[in-house]
């Protein structure tokens, strides 16, 4: 088998966000996949290493095994960005032992080893496009990796898109801006501003599973305030648009 070469390990979930699989030197992985707050909506770490091991274990077992370990894990990965709508995927190589032995030799920023071999097996099996590093980091947008499963017009964009049509005088609002479970059952609560209208506040919860659909709208010029509550989607979007349209 080639340097580049890999298989894809058995692997078996063993809970909401944990997965496990064997290689065949008889290693046991573990594999953590966790939403992240603070971050854009939708996006999830995910961490993984040999079972009862620390951070910084090393197999030492060549690269064509590091290359099924991490096959596997976006085999993994990729099935719970189907199921879940992940957007945005983090992952952050810790130091291994390797690098630990030569702390004075490395400089605070610089990347180390396995965060190059992530990046590098990243790169090959998506593209530089969906691959972002970053400091410790590196951040995988699955959009550009599954574009088919996002670009279907959902209520969030719909929201979205009327935000954006009246918000010509301020920063454009994006899907970090909205929290929730998935892209029909979310929330906004921000601010944006319109030339003619000036700055508005803006509430709206929109929830498919129990069907209800609130909004507040306040204009700060002219110290309007709006708010309704409704069964459908549809009606929420009516009135929205006949507030601020």
């Amino acid at each position: 088998m080639g340097l580049n070469e890999s298989v894809v390990y058995d692997y078996v979930k063993k809970s909401e966000d944990r997965y496990e699989f064997m290689s065949e030197s008889g290693l046991r992985y573990e594999v953590h996949i966790v939403p992240l707050k603070g971050y854009d909506f939708k996006t999830y770490e995910v961490s993984f290493g040999v079972k009862g091991e620390g951070s910084e274990y090393e197999s030492k077992l060549g690269l064509v095994h590091l290359n099924s370990v991490l096959a596997t894990v976006s085999e993994i990965v990729e099935g719970e960005i189907k199921s879940k709508g992940i957007r945005k995927i983090i992952v952050n190589p810790s130091y291994g032992e390797r690098d630990v032995e030569k702390p004075d030799t490395k400089k605070i920023f610089d990347p180390n080893l396995r965060y190059q071999l992530y990046l590098r097996f990243l790169t090959n099996r998506y593209s530089k496009d969906a691959v972002n590093p970053g400091f410790g980091k590196i951040a995988v947008d699955a959009t550009k990796i599954f574009p088919e499963l996002f670009n279907q017009e959902n209520k969030m964009s719909v929201i979205m898109g009327i935000l954006n049509g009246f918000n010509d005088g301020g920063q454009m609002v994006g899907v970090g801006d909205f929290d929730g479970s998935d892209d029909n059952n979310f929330s906004y609560n921000g601010d944006i501003e319109n030339s003619d209208k000036g700055g508005v506040y803006v509430v709206i919860n929109v929830n498919d599973n129990w069907k209800e659909y609130n909004v507040e709208i306040e204009f700060y010029d002219d110290d309007k305030k709006y708010e309704d509550q409704f069964n459908n989607f549809e009606e929420l979007v009516k009135y929205i648009k006949t507030i601020l349209i």
